[in-house]
């Protein structure tokens, strides 16, 4: 499937997909904000009509406390207004009040007068004995109405609601108790709840919470409605309910308060969803269109050209091609990118061509032995070296293993080296004994690895080099001997010549003759001090650097020298530095040159370490005179004229053998401050295994 296919195929799926999700979200999300809206608005409902009932109660609660504070009522509940009955509480009060029940109680809780109101006929009559016995002894419900302050609420009686408020009867002009309770009802019928539902608009309707005809409410109160308060129903699509809890007079939750209403706000919604889906539907169908085909003009179509363009430049296998590509976009910008690209494959290959033709001419020059191997050890292929003194062994052959063609001793050390190149990336060397044409040699061979499988070794004959290494090393030994034979023999004649000087100038009395003595003896001291000078300078660089612990190389020069009454300050730690084995020379040195020339009042000497981000520095420092500045120069450069010796010019020869560096720092009178310096990778902290002296 080409690039063209594989961007129709998914552009289309994803504006179909993307119009379904579209679709789907929108029809949930409209939809749901239209449900939810309804839920709020048969919460106002709800809430609206629960209003109008606690209205309602209100009203029956102030009309009972208005008759509960007329002082004719208090006394009748005395005994002491026979006519009240008979002249107040006929039909016309219960029409007035709207009310179907009067009942009054005593203070011991008897019913004093139970009446009830026909509303059909008109007539006033007793209550009945279940009305009776639900607001006298001691049931739950008397003890709710004889409230000191009253009460009202809802109850059922006979199986129908009824609306209940009491108050105690009082005598407002004077301070007596109260002398019993009245009480008046509603019945919550249906012609009260139709009253009720003009007043709200709602269909108003009350059912006890345990009526059986109602099971979506049991199945609410399953759904845990006691804690919700309020529940929403959508019945259906055309149909929404509303149902509340409600508490009787007592407090218990006896009912639920119903209300309905016609689900028209989703139905619009429902067709809004219906007309304006299928329209971005239809737009994103034409919008998806048309990308396709801007997209394949303006990319597609270019790109299959510069793809063609780039495919006949790689059949012809001629980078000095170029392809060509307008618009001013990113697509000329990449056909750029390619022909700069093809630019440096030209510059690339002719590179490589000199490159491979400098290698071969390289090959050809190198005087070693160049041997390939794979990392198993087996001989890919072998170069002889130019101007070999003697022909390769037959058996160094390609597809020979190393193994077998080295003695066993030596075989494993040259499989952990050649393995060692590969693992570490760098270059091994190794040198071993082999014996070509019957004449043992000695080889040094380098390894290094060229990739993960393949490595090559530079091998090269150093018989003869060592040979000649072996025979300067027997001379200058030779010639080391008869130095030291001669140096010998000139101390030994230089001495008895100050000591001749020396009887000489006890018995001259002419003064001439002593200062020439003098000068006699002043330059034999200095030809013995330069012989010596020549048996350490003949020790430089012989026996090789190693590392060396500083703290160490300070007690060996300490132990060199008289320094009973001089305090040491040494403050080096446990650095070593990489120097050769007369660096101990350098300290004592500076040891010497302190005890020579500091003065009498000089007592002090402290060696320290400082590092900085050039490297490390050792300090040395006296209390002494400190160096004038006349003989500030050419401190560390050989003289014989008095102001200095030897000593600080073979100190600065022995550091230079590794690159460190010495100068001094001091000023007059303050004392001497000489600063070695050696460069990273010349010191270090750890304790390793070294040359420490």
């Amino acid at each position: 499937m080409n690039l063209r296919t594989k961007t129709l195929v998914v552009m289309l799926g994803s504006l179909f997909a993307l119009m379904a999700i579209v679709f789907g979200l929108s029809s949930v999300l409209f939809l749901n904000s239209y449900a939810a809206s309804e839920e709020l608005q048969v919460k106002d409902d709800l809430d609206r009509e629960i209003r109008v009932l606690e209205n309602d109660l209100g009203v029956l609660s102030s009309n009972t406390l208005d008759w509960a504070t007329w002082d004719e009522m208090y006394w009748y509940l005395n005994g002491e207004n026979p006519g009240f009955s008979s002249a107040y509480l006929g039909s016309d009060t219960f029409s007035t009040l709207n009310i179907d029940y009067i009942v009054l109680i005593d203070d011991d809780g008897r019913v004093i007068e139970s009446l009830s109101y026909n509303q059909t006929s008109g007539e006033v009559g007793d209550a009945g004995a279940t009305f009776t016995d639900s607001v006298s002894g001691d049931a739950p419900l008397i003890t709710a109405l004889a409230s000191p302050d009253g009460s009202n609420g809802l109850w059922i009686l006979e199986e129908q609601i009824v609306l209940l408020a009491s108050a105690p009867a009082t005598d407002p002009e004077s301070d007596l108790p109260p002398s019993g309770t009245l009480v008046m009802g509603r019945l919550l019928d249906q012609q009260e709840l139709n009253r009720l539902s003009s007043l709200t608009g709602l269909p108003f309707a009350i059912v006890s919470i345990s009526d059986p005809g109602m099971p979506a409410i049991d199945s609410l109160l399953k759904g845990d409605l006691s804690n919700q308060q309020m529940a929403i129903v959508q019945v259906n699509d055309s149909l929404i309910k509303g149902y509340s809890i409600l508490s009787d007079i007592i407090g218990t939750e006896s009912f639920i308060l119903e209300t309905e209403i016609p689900r028209t706000l989703y139905a619009q919604g429902a067709g809004t969803v219906a007309v304006i889906l299928p329209t971005i539907l239809l737009i994103g169908i034409v919008l998806g269109i048309v990308a396709v085909i801007l997209i394949d003009r303006l990319v597609l179509g270019r790109l299959t050209s510069l793809h063609n363009q780039v495919k006949h430049i790689g059949g012809m296998a001629d980078p000095s091609l170029r392809v060509s590509m307008k618009g001013g976009d990113e697509l000329q910008a990449l056909a750029d990118v390619i022909n700069r690209l093809l630019e440096r494959i030209d510059e690339a290959q002719a590179e490589l061509r000199e490159s491979m033709a400098r290698t071969r001419a390289l090959f050809e020059a190198v005087p070693d032995i160049i041997v390939q191997v794979n990392r198993d050890g087996t001989i890919l292929a072998v170069k002889p070296g130019k101007n070999m003194p003697l022909p390769l062994p037959p058996e160094l052959n390609p597809g020979k293993s190393l193994g077998s063609i080295l003695s066993k001793e030596f075989s494993s050390s040259v499989t952990d080296i050649l393995e060692l190149s590969f693992t570490s990336e760098d270059v091994q060397i190794i040198d071993f004994e082999y014996e070509m044409n019957g004449v043992k040699r000695q080889f040094e061979a380098r390894v290094v690895a060229v990739n993960l499988e393949m490595a090559i070794a530079l091998v090269r004959d150093e018989t003869a080099r060592r040979l000649a290494e072996v025979a300067i090393k027997r001379a200058n030994e030779k010639l080391n001997l008869l130095s030291s034979i001669t140096r010998h023999d000139i101390l030994n004649q230089v001495m008895a010549l100050l000591g001749n000087i020396y009887l000489a100038g006890d018995h001259c009395t002419d003064e001439t003759s002593r200062e020439l003595l003098k000068a006699m003896k002043t330059i034999g001291e200095t030809i013995q001090s330069q012989v010596v000078f020549t048996r350490d300078y003949q020790q430089l660089g012989i026996s090789g650097p190693g590392w060396l612990r500083i703290s160490l190389v300070i007690k060996n020069a300490r132990s060199q020298l008289d320094l009973s009454r001089w305090h040491i300050l040494e403050e080096t730690g446990e650095w070593e530095v990489f120097a050769d084995q007369l660096f101990v020379k350098v300290i004592y040195n500076l040891m010497q040159n302190t005890l020579k020339h500091a003065g009498e009042t000089a007592d002090t000497i402290r060696i320290r370490c400082e590092e900085s981000d050039v490297g490390l520095h050792l300090i040395y420092e006296d209390n002494g005179v400190g160096i004038a500045d006349r003989a500030r120069d050419g401190l560390f450069i050989p003289a014989s004229n008095g102001e200095h010796g030897f000593g600080l010019f073979l100190a600065s020869e022995i550091l230079s053998i590794t690159g460190a560096t010495i100068a001094e720092e001091g000023s007059p009178g303050r004392g001497v401050r000489f600063r070695i310096s050696f460069q990273p990778g010349t010191y270090r902290r750890e304790e390793r295994e070294g040359v420490l002296i």
